[in-house]
């Protein structure tokens, strides 16, 4: 967003944002004259692509450029006959779509991968937050590389029993060890990138 508005600024050119996929081409344009308010506007869906999102909060992707299938399929993937389910997890408010987190990135524990979306899942699930995001930040232990950190906005209940409630459903490596309460909006708006330089400048 720093750049977008910055190019915008000194020379009066707008970036524009293209979102796509391996799987099925280009999803959506960012078509506007001036920059977005919001680094997670992807733009709008373009011509021939119908996308909605699934009961799972990805966005599902129809159009005739989706490739037909994977070489070899895994568990969550669902590929073929014109669809395409993608690793992200956003909501379309008009005719935009809105980027909420993307379970293609991954937090490495200890050479363990995973999705920062697995976590947020799990955390929306217990039906105690308002809204979640997971994000890595680098452990003191260089063997362990990335420590998890949830941001949670509670809906009912304490961090302390949503924090019990995880224990139930994610792995102890997956579990995060940082955790924060959020109210403040302009914090949900930072990309997971700018949240790991907030709590490392902490």
């Amino acid at each position: 967003m720093e750049l977008e508005r910055a190019v915008f600024a000194d020379c009066g050119l707008k970036l524009h944002n293209f979102y796509g996929a391996s799987e099925c081409g280009g999803i959506s344009f960012d078509a506007s004259e001036t920059p977005r308010e919001t680094a997670a506007d992807l733009g709008s869906p373009l011509p021939g692509v119908f996308i909605r999102v699934c009961e799972s909060g990805r966005f599902l992707v129809e159009s005739t450029s989706v490739a037909l299938g994977y070489e070899a399929t895994r568990d969550g993937e669902n590929l073929g006959k014109g669809c395409f389910l993608t690793q992200d997890f956003g909501r379309i408010e008009g005719v935009h779509l809105l980027l909420e987190s993307s379970g293609a990135e991954s937090i490495n524990v200890a050479g363990r991968k995973i999705g920062p979306a697995k976590i947020e899942a799990a955390l929306m699930a217990s039906g105690l937050v308002e809204r979640a995001r997971a994000y890595g930040v680098p452990s003191h232990d260089p063997e362990r590389v990335e420590e998890i950190t949830a941001m949670v906005q509670l809906k009912s209940g304490t961090l302390e029993q949503l924090r019990h409630r995880m224990t139930e459903v994610l792995a102890g490596w997956e579990m995060p060890r940082h955790w924060e309460t959020a109210a403040d909006e302009s914090v949900w708006t930072l990309s997971r990138a700018d949240l790991k330089k907030r709590a490392l400048a902490r």
